[in-house]
């Protein structure tokens, strides 16, 4: 069974928080009607390096079979990759993971969608 967590983009300190704390906190913010925070769900996955893979996230693959950058998202009830090379949208489980690293967020490193374009 997969791991259920969260982290939280703080819109006004730009910064994450983590674990118990950003599920809480974006509620919270939620029930005050504010929108400080960006609520991310774990894909229950880990690129190559053992770093564990959230929505928001931007994956890239460089190997001789296979390049691409892409960014997490949760679509249609399922996590996938929205490919900004390929302009597609695939379920996560056709990629092999062991390939793949987290090389960013879309909240720090936007410029890294850019490369992709």
């Amino acid at each position: 069974m997969r791991e259920i967590k969260f982290r939280a983009w703080d819109k006004n300190w730009n910064k994450f928080s983590g674990g118990d704390e950003a599920f809480a906190i974006s509620r919270l913010s939620e029930r005050a009607g504010e929108s400080n925070f960006e609520l991310m769900q774990f894909t229950g996955l880990k690129d190559k390096n053992g770093k564990e893979i959230f929505e928001g996230d931007i994956i890239g693959a460089d190997d001789i079979m296979d390049e691409f950058i892409g960014v997490i998202i949760f679509h249609e009830a399922k996590f996938c990759l929205d490919e900004v090379n390929y302009k597609v949208i695939s379920d996560l489980d056709e990629y092999d993971m062991e390939v793949c690293e987290v090389i960013g967020n879309i909240y720090e490193n936007p410029e890294l969608l850019e490369k992709g374009k």
